[in-house]
């Protein structure tokens, strides 16, 4: 790849910034010394508190919840979410324009379901979210609309990120890998002064891709603070600064059902091609204790991001020429904001949630393009282009605001009854030059129920149902026929067991998915309804399996069809199978490895385009001394050919993405100590 001198100037920003904040840091924690205790490494998760938003372990819980924590996500050398993600039951990531995260839970869009610490991310669903201050991932899978509202009827992705917790932190980590990865990453922080506690995620990375034309940079700052303003109240100040240049991929097109036979990585992009993304995030939570049952926290959120992207797109395939052209777009910005407060009470036998808040979101679009040569279908070809020029396309904005109550009753020893419901009234707005407004208004009770019987300590059977609404495209864009909210209803059976004195957890979940697509004229009156309908099964274990032997795997079995038409879901497997696992042979030395298995899907409209199953082979070398760490992960090593994903509908004919092929990754990190 070509450096550019921006991305030189952005790297000798993150160097700056971590010299200077470790001197920093260092100049502090010679006053004061906060000591925590070393926890031994482990994927069991701990206790949860997003999936309910009140203290329980997650055997309780009546849903089923998978949390990637540290430990797992630097084993695995997870570069993005979607690494992180990677063998999850019931978790899937197409392509994503190869310019942003993209994934489906139980076969559901889930694009604008991506949370951060609570609070609804939809400021980075352009962009790939950098992984340098998260501290753990929890798919919430089933009906969260109870308690998070509109969104995917599949569930929810939520990111936990680290917090200025008081601790001494020094960390350094440098990276290098195939196809010219590099990247710097630090994590700093400690206590500023006796009550005010500070801490700072800084990375930078860039790199190619085994896809001509596709190059990166990411520059990303991301400080947080602490202040204890008394022993029963603490504020958290969560900042988030990213700067991101990608190259958009939209793959190889199709011919007669399969894609076409071209050597991996062959593109029919323009090396003009590019997405631009800066984006600000803050998030303000104080948290006060009134007693040891009640809690208030109050958080209050906001997001700025302008993009824009210029990029070739496949049209169709004419016998052996490939029809193209250039399509240009932006956010001009996207803003997102919100307030939340929730009351927390435990009374007796209950355990009480109260909440109420209110949302907006407003995107500016802009939009452009040009024309692009036909390409030869068989072979990469490259052209180039002028920076198209962008006029206003349409303005969205989606403002909501809810009531929501919980209440948790334990009866005995070994049942749990729990009851929800979340009260939302909804607006989505789009004008457009030239058009009145389209507006949708609406509002909705989201209910859902869940009983919990614990025949032992460590075991329990569960059962839940709920329903939840969603806007269409996620209120980033509306059209007349898509004038009412989307329904769906969850039925969900499950089973949960913590083995080896809870150090594995093993969890089970058989559900079924109703979802109604309704069809509306100009008038907004539903027309007709088109039903989805999503059934499966979901396996997971996770945990110590033996003394230094941790393990975290997976199985789905996904049924999910259009009832009126019998076709299968877009781009989603009917079986899925993961294991990885990782071995500490002594001291210092651990050695992991993994298998990943995606069953055949379809993808385009009436399964148009067959991709063939595959599975992938990892593997993992884990040396640390003293403060040291080397790390080396090889992916794909057998070099399996592979389609990862493709865009929805008629699009996945012409734009499929190809796997990466045999690579690795190479770390090495020091905690300064």
């Amino acid at each position: 790849m070509n450096v550019k001198y921006g991305n030189i100037s952005k790297l000798s920003l993150a160097i700056g910034l971590v010299l200077a904040a470790n001197s920093v840091v260092a100049q502090d924690n010679t006053e004061t010394m906060v000591v925590f205790g070393e926890q031994q490494p482990t994927y069991k998760p701990a206790d949860n508190q997003s999936a309910l938003k009140v203290d329980m372990s997650l055997l309780e819980v009546p849903q089923m919840v998978s949390v990637v924590g540290q430990q797992e996500i630097q084993d695995k050398g997870a570069l993005t979410l979607g690494d992180a993600l990677k063998g999850v039951p019931g978790i899937a990531s197409p392509s994503g324009e190869g310019a942003r995260d993209h994934f489906t839970i139980r076969g559901f869009d889930a694009l604008y379901d991506v949370y951060r610490n609570g609070l609804r991310d939809g400021g980075s669903n352009q962009a790939f979210r950098s992984m340098a201050n998260v501290e753990r991932i929890e798919v919430i899978k089933g009906s969260a609309g109870a308690l998070y509202g509109r969104g995917s009827a599949g569930g929810l992705i939520n990111l936990v990120t680290k917090k200025a917790d008081g601790r001494s932190v020094a960390d350094v980590k440098l990276q290098a890998g195939s196809f010219d990865r590099t990247g710097i990453t630090a994590d700093l922080g400690g206590r500023l002064t006796d009550n005010l506690n500070g801490r700072i995620n800084l990375e930078y990375k860039q790199g190619d891709s085994h896809v001509d034309n596709a190059d990166y940079n990411t520059l990303f700052i991301a400080p947080t603070f602490r202040l204890e303003l008394s022993d029963n109240t603490q504020v958290d100040l969560d900042l988030e600064f990213m700067d991101q240049e990608v190259s958009p991929v939209r793959g190889i097109p199709s011919v007669d059902g399969q894609p076409i036979d071209v050597d991996n990585g062959t593109s029919y992009a323009s090396s003009s091609d590019f997405q631009e993304n800066t984006s600000f995030n803050g998030a303000l939570s104080i948290k006060h204790y009134f007693n040891d049952n009640t809690q208030w926290t109050n958080k209050i959120h906001y997001s700025r991001v302008e993009m824009e992207q210029a990029g070739t797109r496949n049209v169709k395939v004419v016998g052996d020429v490939l029809e193209r052209k250039v399509v240009a777009f932006a956010f001009d910005p996207q803003e997102d904001s919100g307030l939340q407060s929730e009351l927390n009470i435990e009374l007796g036998s209950h355990q009480l949630l109260i909440g109420a808040d209110a949302n907006r979101m407003k995107r500016v679009s802009t939009s452009g393009g040009t024309t692009a040569p036909d390409a030869p279908l068989y072979a990469s070809t490259d052209f180039s282009y002028d920076r198209p020029e962008l006029a206003l396309n349409r303005t969205n904005q989606v403002d909501s605001t809810a009531l929501y109550f919980q209440d948790v009753l334990s009866l005995g020893d070994s049942w749990k009854v729990l009851v929800s419901a979340r009260y939302d009234w909804i607006k989505s707005t789009q004008d457009k030059p030239g058009a009145e407004s389209f507006v949708i208004k609406d509002d909705k009770l989201s209910p859902r129920a869940g009983l919990v019987f614990q025949p032992t300590e460590n075991s329990a059977i569960y059962a839940a149902v709920g329903r939840s609404y969603a806007l269409p495209w996620g209120g980033i864009y509306a059209a007349p026929t898509k004038g009412a909210l989307l329904k769906t209803d969850l039925a969900e059976l499950g089973f949960k067991l913590d083995l080896f004195d809870n150090r594995l957890a093993l969890n089970s979940a058989i559900f079924n998915i109703e979802r109604e697509n309704p069809e509306t004229n100009d008038q907004g009156v539903v027309t007709a309804v088109n039903n989805d309908r999503h059934r499966g099964v979901e396996l997971e274990l996770k945990g110590e399996l033996a003394a230094d032997w941790l393990i975290s795997s997976g199985y789905t079995y996904l049924d999910a069809e259009n009832k009126d038409t019998g076709y299968k879901a877009n781009d989603v497997p009917e079986h899925t199978f993961s294991f990885w696992n990782t071995y500490q042979v002594s001291n210092g030395f651990k050695v992991g490895g993994g298998a990943n298995y995606i069953g055949e899907r379809f993808v385009g409209s009436k399964e148009a385009v067959k991709l063939d199953a595959y599975t992938t082979l990892d593997l993992m070398a884990n040396y640390q001394w003293d403060a040291h760490m080397l790390q080396l992960n090889a992916n794909n090593i057998t070099d399996e050919k592979y389609y990862s994903g493709a865009t929805g509908n008629s699009s996945a004919l012409t734009q499929i993405n190809q796997g990466a092929p045999a690579n690795f990754l190479l770390t090495y990190s020091y905690s300064f100590k």
